[in-house]
């Protein structure tokens, strides 16, 4: 495990690092959301290919949980064995029921609270329906981890190390490489800023000082979606982040979504683009089609080039364009991901 520690007078103890643990648990849950972008899903396409029926199984009961997966963070910030997954394997092994459902529900419910909703089957829907911040609607896997604690664990187990010794274990030397530079670049904010500054700026939201708490991780990740996550419990906070993103790079990256879809903000360019979808054209046709001057559609499409949405080759005197399918196709994936995984 890389390791860089970084201590503040004032401030928790800080440590940054490539978890080889997170990353299969993030492998998880791209595994069981299917609200990732194409690349993460052929991916996972890959992976489950070479999955036993018994995980399968197991990963349709992941996708009923609220986060699909993200819920085990809980578990790995609670034990702490982030390096090897034999040891995540061996810390969760000794849980006893409440603690494990405890970690699981991100340590929102008490003791008494876990012993009434695991006494009483026939309530439990009316209690966990007093659970918002736990129950989204999904009954059987509550009942799985309620009453059938054990057996759920050991599923659990037999998924992670099934992912590993399938897939996770040819690909985690690179990632742990990968890593590298993230760690760097952030152990460098966090030599001139607070741990609790750097964490809002990841999370893009406010984090508020807590005295209680006597450790801060942060942990680059490839497989995090969206693109940060905290775990916490009393004394610790985790913040998860997309070692993939930084600052520069995502302002690149919006500004040529924004120009991209100015672009297509005029409803004649955007008629100019379905129609060179259908088929190559070049102006004097567009012109006659649209009822419009030549000069006129040659102003689109000079709008439309620019922004990348279209090309053009030359054939004698005559220009003609056909629009950019590939890059229509990073667009809508662009746009996507900056929509629904910021």
């Amino acid at each position: 495990m890389s390791l860089e520690v970084a201590t503040q007078e004032k401030y928790p103890e800080v440590r940054v690092f490539y978890s080889a643990v997170a990353e299969l648990i993030m492998l998880v849950n791209v595994l069981a959301d299917p609200h990732h972008h194409a690349s993460e899903q052929q991916e996972a396409r890959k992976v489950s290919d070479h999955l036993s029926q018994e995980s399968k199984y197991f990963l349709e009961k992941v996708s009923e949980l609220p986060f699909q997966g993200i819920e085990f963070l809980e578990l790995l910030l609670d034990c702490q064995a982030f390096d090897r997954i034999e040891e995540f394997v061996k810390a969760i092994r000794k849980y006893d029921s409440i603690r494990f459902i405890r970690s699981m529900t991100g340590g929102k419910l008490e003791k008494d609270q876990i012993t009434q909703l695991m006494e009483d089957r026939q309530a439990l829907p009316q209690r966990l329906s007093d659970l918002p911040w736990v129950y989204r609607g999904k009954m059987s896997v509550y009942e799985n981890l309620l009453f059938e604690t054990s057996a759920f664990k050991e599923s659990l187990i037999a998924l992670l190390q099934d992912i590993y010794t399938s897939y996770f274990i040819n690909i985690e030397p690179d990632l742990e490489s990968r890593c590298q530079d993230a760690i760097k670049t952030l152990h460098k904010e966090l030599s001139g800023n607070s741990p609790y500054a750097v964490a809002e700026k990841i999370m893009n939201r406010k984090i508020s000082e807590d005295p209680s708490v006597k450790m801060i991780f942060f942990l680059p990740s490839y497989y995090v979606n969206p693109h940060y996550i905290m775990a916490y419990n009393r004394t610790s906070r985790m913040f998860l982040y997309d070692m993939r993103k930084n600052e520069q790079h995502k302002g690149r990256a919006n500004q040529k979504l924004s120009s991209a879809l100015k672009a297509l903000s005029d409803p004649t360019r955007l008629e100019i683009l379905r129609l060179l979808i259908l088929q190559p054209s070049y102006g004097k046709i567009l012109a006659d089609r649209l009822r419009l001057t030549t000069a006129t559609i040659s102003h689109h499409l000079d709008i439309l080039h620019s922004a990348g949405l279209i090309q053009e080759n030359r054939d004698g005197n005559t220009k003609y364009f056909r629009a950019d399918e590939g890059e229509m196709q990073r667009l809508l994936t662009d746009l996507n991901d900056y929509l629904y995984n910021k």
